[in-house]
């Protein structure tokens, strides 16, 4: 009886099929082989988690991208917190966000990190960096300087002597988006 994908070929050809099918076979298998026993790549985000408690910090501002990978990878022993970070003021992002977050009186937060880590290309070729929080955004705080500015790897974290959360507007405003970013990004 011969199987039904090969009922239409000539006899000779069969074996010439059975054995590229088996060489196809063969190369899948090289290359999941190879895909396996490359060594896995760090998570960029995981490499901060014991820094930052070493130094004992455990709540502080960021963006999407910091706040969500940071938090889930400390679990949830390092929160940070979303901020729509504007040019005249930054307020409490409201996606994905619980309300109490933010509330100065429940949490403390006194740091901001920013990674450079992720940099993308803009369509005419500058680096979009998603990551960045721009000065100007900082600055619209009106937290003063950081008492402390560290730089980790690809992190840049800032440290005040209080509670930035004071010092955010009060109504989550912006929906999900790209963050602006002007040329002078830290």
């Amino acid at each position: 009886m011969v199987p039904g994908r090969l009922a239409g070929v000539p006899r000779r050809l069969k074996p010439v099929l059975a054995c590229a099918s088996a060489c196809v076979l063969a190369c899948y298998l090289a290359a999941l082989g190879y895909g396996a026993a490359q060594p896995s790549v760090a998570n960029s985000e995981q490499a901060i988690v014991p820094w930052l408690e070493a130094h004992h910090l455990t709540t502080g501002l960021g963006t999407y991208n910091e706040a969500n990978l940071i938090t889930l990878d400390s679990g949830g022993r390092i929160a940070i917190r979303t901020v729509s970070w504007q040019f005249d003021r930054d307020v409490p992002r409201r996606f994905e966000s619980k309300a109490d977050w933010f509330d100065p009186r429940h949490n403390y937060a006194n740091f901001i990190v920013t990674n450079t880590a992720d940099t993308t290309p803009n369509r005419d070729g500058s680096l979009r960096r998603s990551s960045m929080i721009p000065r100007q955004a900082i600055a619209a705080l009106h937290a003063g300087p950081p008492a402390h500015v560290y730089h980790y790897k690809r992190f840049t974290i800032m440290v005040w002597n209080h509670n930035l959360l004071d010092d955010l507007g009060s109504t989550p405003e912006i929906l999900p988006g790209e963050i602006p970013c002007a040329h002078d990004c830290v």
